[in-house]
């Protein structure tokens, strides 16, 4: 159960990964990652970190599909942390 987590959790960074190498432009959106080579980018904590807080929140969603008033609650308190930080 732990490795199947931990693969989860590298999911997420690898999501993140393949967007900035097909995409370039879209690193930009991300401060922290601004400027940042892929290789290193790949092996730095951070990516790990943020996918993991990204697929925490996909499976939170996935989670609570039946309780619309949860999950709206869950993407709007999202939505405002993105947009404060």
């Amino acid at each position: 159960m732990k490795l199947r987590r931990q693969l989860y959790f590298q999911a997420g960074a690898q999501t993140f990964l393949k967007m900035f190498g097909s995409n370039p432009e879209t690193q930009n959106v991300f401060t922290k990652f601004q400027g940042i080579d892929l290789v290193q980018l790949e092996a730095s904590m951070e990516i790990t970190q943020h996918g993991r807080r990204v697929m925490n929140i996909v499976d939170v969603a996935v989670t609570n599909l039946e309780d619309y008033q949860k999950m709206w609650d869950i993407l709007i308190k999202l939505g405002r942390n993105h947009f404060c930080n």
